[in-house]
């Protein structure tokens, strides 16, 4: 990602709406065509020296209330979540991630839980998860 993303990080966290501010242990990190990304500062912690554990959220653009909506985008009509909150790991050591387990909020209130963890992979460069891992790791 470089000094040039991570100027562009800063940049927008300084831009982003105020209600992306309003918990204030949510740290935004990214933002894709679809997702407003954010980390609990609060939530992080080691589970041995190499390994990373924290929140993630994920916010659904088709489904924001502020200036990033993009609700006439045609993958929207099956979205039903708000919000996606995923404990991951990260192994700093490896380069490696993984999900512990993820809970979606919907629209209608709903929850669904996923308490699988998936299979450790690599982290991909100039991706989000390295964004994570640069941060965290570093």
């Amino acid at each position: 990602m470089g000094k040039v993303g991570t100027i562009l990080i800063g940049i927008l966290i300084f831009f982003v709406p105020s209600y992306v501010h309003a918990e204030k242990s949510w740290t935004l990190y990214g933002v894709t065509k679809h997702f407003i990304l954010f980390y609990d500062s609060n939530s992080i912690s080691h589970s041995s020296k190499d390994i990373v554990n924290l929140w993630i959220k994920s916010v659904s653009k088709c489904n924001d209330s502020a200036g990033w909506a993009i609700k006439d985008h045609p993958n929207c009509a099956n979205v039903e979540w708000l919000y996606v909150l995923t404990l991951i790991e990260i192994d700093c050591s490896n380069m490696q991630d993984r999900d512990i387990k993820s809970l979606g909020y919907s629209k209608e209130g709903g929850e669904s839980l996923s308490d699988e963890t998936s299979p450790w992979s690599d982290i991909i460069p100039e991706s989000y998860t390295e964004i994570l891992y640069r941060i965290l790791c570093h």
